[in-house]
């Protein structure tokens, strides 16, 4: 009988600890109304940018900023493939010094953001007008419960179609070579594959 108490008290806990993660699962709806997109002077409307669903959501931080180009040529070079506007990146820069918020911002991730067309442009139609949101206040991070999101890390999501928001990697930048950029795309594009991409 005692045995058969601890069984149950074991089930009724993890079931308590299931049904209470989902209940914090993020959602679209926590999302912030409008964001501000590389390249555009208005803000947009969350929605919109997230309208194509699943989406494979980026946030990186100025430091892992690299990824933006990185993870699409991953999602390439290992034969799969991602339409671009399912592709959304979020430049999270609410804890960089001011100078580097303002050069990085004013044109620095413009510059990636070209980078990354003219790189993949011809292999990835669409990878232009894919969305990059400056994250300049922390909402996003705060939305999508990153906490104290730190200047090496970077975090990987998928948006459901339902608009349930499920993270997959919250990892560290150790190597910011170009080498180390180009393992954790892939280990990215491995995590997220399953979920959205496609052979061609």
């Amino acid at each position: 009988m005692h045995s058969n108490r601890i069984g149950l008290n074991f089930i009724a806990g993890f079931c308590l600890t299931v049904l209470s993660f989902a209940a914090c699962a993020a959602t679209t709806g926590d999302l912030p109304p409008s964001v501000q997109l590389v390249g555009r002077d208005d803000p947009a409307a969350t929605a919109e940018v997230l309208g194509r669903r699943p989406v494979f959501l980026l946030v990186s931080s100025h430091a892992t900023a690299d990824l933006l180009k990185a993870v699409p040529a991953a999602w390439l070079d290992q034969g799969w493939t991602i339409p671009a506007d399912q592709f959304v990146a979020v430049a999270a820069v609410s804890k960089a010094p001011w100078l580097v918020k303002k050069l990085f911002i004013g044109s620095g991730l413009r510059k990636l953001v070209a980078e990354r067309t003219e790189l993949l442009g011809d292999r990835l139609p669409g990878i232009g007008d894919s969305p990059v949101i400056v994250d300049m206040e922390g909402d996003m991070v705060a939305a999508l419960r990153l906490g104290d999101f730190g200047k090496t890390e970077y975090a990987v999501f998928i948006i459901d179609k339902a608009g349930e928001i499920r993270s997959l990697i919250r990892s560290e930048l150790v190597d910011d070579s170009e080498a180390g950029i180009n393992a954790a795309a892939r280990k990215i594009v491995q995590a997220a594959a399953p979920h959205l991409g496609t052979k061609p």
